[in-house]
């Protein structure tokens, strides 16, 4: 009896299984919705706070790319052009934030930026971002500032 439902059950899993099948077609006109961003680093210029301003740029690039905007290489080639700049910028101490488990206010990482959102009319909005680590898994990393001011300025950008 076992003899006849091994091959019974394996042809219906193997029919089965052959069966399935998904397809998805996906039609969209990308020139009338050019959702295209320039990414403006302001600060490039600035000794000390050139790198905060590249390592924020580099977490934007990758924030942007969950989400409908697509950066823009050259700034003639955008339809809105998002300016910031590093305000202030404060490393802090990842080993005091590690053995001071983030109470200690010497040891967090701070950065203020001033983010701008330009379009052909003029500026669109503007915005403050403050961001900060205290402490967290090791000490918390100076990367967890760009990723959370990242993400708050892709919030800011969801009525546009």
């Amino acid at each position: 009896m076992t003899k006849i439902f091994l091959p019974i059950g394996l042809a219906m899993m193997l029919s089965l299984g052959a069966c399935t099948h998904f397809e998805s077609t996906t039609h969209k006109r990308w020139t009338e919705h050019r959702n295209t961003i320039f990414l403006n680093h302001i600060t490039e210029t600035q000794g000390t706070l050139a790198d905060p301003g590249m390592q924020l740029k580099l977490a934007l690039e990758d924030e942007f790319r969950n989400s409908l905007y697509i950066v823009a290489i050259d700034p003639e080639d955008a339809r809105w052009e998002l300016k910031f700049q590093i305000d202030r910028y404060t490393a802090g101490s990842r080993l005091k934030r590690f053995f001071t488990f983030g109470i200690s206010d010497a040891a967090e990482a701070r950065l203020v930026v001033k983010v701008a959102l330009m379009g052909k009319q003029g500026m669109l909005g503007a915005w403050e971002i403050h961001t900060r680590v205290e402490g967290g898994l090791l000490g918390g990393s100076e990367h967890q500032l760009y990723e959370m001011a990242a993400k708050q300025i892709r919030q800011h950008l969801r009525g546009y």
